[in-house]
C-alpha cells in the first residue's frame, strides 16, 4: 500500500527541530528559487544539522525562522556580531539582518540528482566562492541564462 501524506511547515518544523537539537540531522526539500541555481526548486533536498555541530559562518547556508515566523534558507553573507549577521538568497540582490538564536539548522551536504554532496566537497566550495564573488553581475548571469533557454526552445 502506497500513502502519501501532506504535512504542514507549522507540523514539521518542531520536530525537525526537536531531531537537530538532539544532535540528529534531518533532510528538508527545497522549495522556492531563492537559492538558485545552488539549489533547485524541488529537485534538490538539504541535510540540516545543529549550529552546535557546524558553526554558521561566512557563506553557510542557514534554515532560519524569521520574526514573522516564516522559515527560510538562504546563506550567510556577512558576520555583523556575536548575535547578528547579514544573508539573502543565492539568486536575490536584497539582504537582511538575522539574529543567531533564529538559526534552527545549518546545511552540512545536500542532494544533486540523487548524489550527495558534502558542503566541504572542494569543487561546491569553489563553486560557491566564485558565486559569491559573481554576486554583483548576477542579474545580467540570470539574464544571459534565461535567453539561452528561449533560443533553445525555438
Amino acid at each position: 500500500m502506497n500513502k502519501n501524506t501532506s504535512y504542514s511547515e507549522k507540523d514539521l518544523v518542531p520536530i525537525m527541530e526537536e531531531v537537530i537539537k538532539s544532535g540528529g540531522s534531518c533532510k528538508l526539500r527545497v522549495t522556492g528559487y531563492s537559492m538558485t541555481p545552488t539549489l533547485r526548486h524541488l529537485k534538490d533536498s538539504v541535510v540540516l544539522v545543529s549550529p552546535q555541530k557546524r558553526k554558521p559562518k561566512k557563506d553557510e547556508i542557514v534554515f532560519i525562522r524569521r520574526d514573522s515566523g516564516k522559515h527560510v534558507l538562504h546563506r550567510i553573507r556577512k558576520i555583523i556580531d556575536e548575535n547578528s549577521f547579514i544573508m539573502n538568497g543565492d539568486a536575490q540582490q536584497w539582504t537582511e539582518v538575522v539574529r543567531f538564536d533564529q538559526v534552527i539548522g545549518v546545511v552540512e551536504s545536500f542532494y544533486r540528482d540523487n548524489k550527495l554532496i558534502s558542503c566541504d566537497n572542494k569543487k561546491y566550495k569553489i563553486y560557491m566562492k566564485l558565486w559569491v564573488i559573481c554576486k554583483p553581475i548576477r542579474p545580467l548571469i540570470f539574464r544571459a541564462r534565461n535567453l539561452v533557454k528561449k533560443i533553445i526552445k525555438r
